[in-house]
């Protein structure tokens, strides 16, 4: 087997970044597709900045964006989480867990433990099936910061300087991968005959078609022709230099920092957020226009907030163990409650009197269903309000 090279005399062929470290880790292990943990490496980079820029850059998007939006969604699900839980309330009892974790607080970890359970507990199935889509926003609400932080970051820029063949000493790799010194190792099978052959020189068909193919193909990948593979380099100082080979192996190439910073966004992560937040924001929207359609008390204007959800647990929660409960402990209460079972909303009309609305553990009460233009409330305490229609 023999080897030809075809060189170009000019300033044909593509030559490769100049800043191969910028990209990374900014040590010597350089970027590698097969590694899963390139999925992290800020790969979309902006500026040319000082460190103290580049974190203040990223202190701003933790404090502007990520815990911000966090907030802004943890007030979106409380609406929504809220909004199922008076459906569910209206035909089902739950219990006093789910409810105080789910109204009483915003979405966060601390309330997946009484919703994970009460996925098992005998709701009927579209109410679990809406318990889950709560598991799922109380798991992405919290991971909110920690993936948008992931996805951001700074990067220290880095001159690429690749080891000579010859042994004298290191070169900036832009020296090496001047488009002029793009050439094509050629392997013929069954020949003798080595040479070198430039752009203008005999060759020149063959030449053109490697290179129409390496511009197009855009990567350092063997061509086949019949019983020709081509192969491309660069030639530097007589040497010939294999993008694949000889770039790839740690102890050729040192990252040498220049002192300036980059600011930017991991591609991966960035694709993988963008749909997984389109996927969220559409299932609350479903959600929501849902439970305002289904849920009785929704449609006729009442709201769950965390005082009027706070109003109607002591209220249930007197009822149950009466008025003087000073002396019970956290623990104690705890389990005075659990004897008591679920939960649930109900009505109670008073004829000429108002009537009210609330929450009771009787398991004689029947399925909530407020009547438009009905009064609840009692008149001394404030105003009464009539159900809007």
């Amino acid at each position: 087997m023999s080897m030809l090279v075809l060189i170009a005399n000019g300033t044909e062929g593509i030559a490769l970044d100049a800043t191969y470290c910028t990209i990374g880790s900014g040590s010597s292990e350089l970027y590698s597709d097969d590694n899963f943990s390139t999925i992290l490496n800020i790969d979309t980079v902006f500026g040319k900045l000082s460190f103290g820029m580049a974190k203040f850059i990223d202190l701003t998007w933790d404090i502007g964006f990520s815990r911000c939006g966090q907030a802004m969604l943890a007030w979106i699900a409380y609406r929504v989480h809220t909004a199922a839980l008076f459906r569910i309330m209206e035909t089902q009892s739950v219990s006093y867990e789910l409810f105080i974790s789910l109204s009483l607080s915003l979405p966060s970890l601390v309330c997946l433990g009484s919703t994970t359970k009460s996925l098992f507990a005998k709701l009927g199935f579209r109410n679990r099936l809406a318990l889950f889509w709560i598991v799922l926003s109380i798991i992405w609400v919290a991971l909110w910061p920690t993936i948008t932080n992931a996805m951001t970051g700074y990067v220290a820029e880095s001159n690429t300087l690749v080891k000579l063949k010859t042994g004298e000493g290191y070169v900036d790799i832009s020296n090496i991968t001047s488009p002029s010194n793009l050439a094509f190792q050629v392997n013929y099978l069954n020949r003798t005959l080595v040479s070198i052959v430039l752009e203008t020189g005999p060759n020149i068909t063959l030449w053109n078609y490697f290179n129409q193919i390496y511009r197009a193909e855009d990567f350092y990948e063997p061509i086949y022709y019949q019983d020709v593979v081509a192969y491309p380099v660069y030639i530097f100082q007589n040497q010939s230099y294999n993008p694949q080979m000889w770039f790839n192996i740690p102890e050729n190439v040192q990252c040498v920092a220049t002192g300036v910073y980059q600011w930017g966004f991991s591609s991966s992560i960035v694709f993988a957020f963008t749909i997984i937040n389109f996927l969220w924001f559409l299932g609350t929207y479903a959600v929501w226009t849902l439970m305002n359609r289904k849920s009785e008390l929704c449609r006729k204007g009442r709201r769950l907030g965390q005082y009027r959800a706070m109003l109607d647990v002591v209220e249930c929660i007197q009822e149950d163990l009466g008025m003087n409960i000073c002396a019970y402990s956290e623990q104690e209460l705890q389990e005075e409650l659990k004897k008591k079972g679920g939960i649930k909303y109900y009505v109670e009309y008073g004829g000429d009197d108002s009537s009210h609305i609330g929450i009771t553990s009787a398991k004689d009460k029947d399925p909530l269903r407020p009547r438009f233009g009905e009064t609840y409330g009692q008149l001394r305490i404030r105003k009464s309000r009539n159900l809007e229609t």
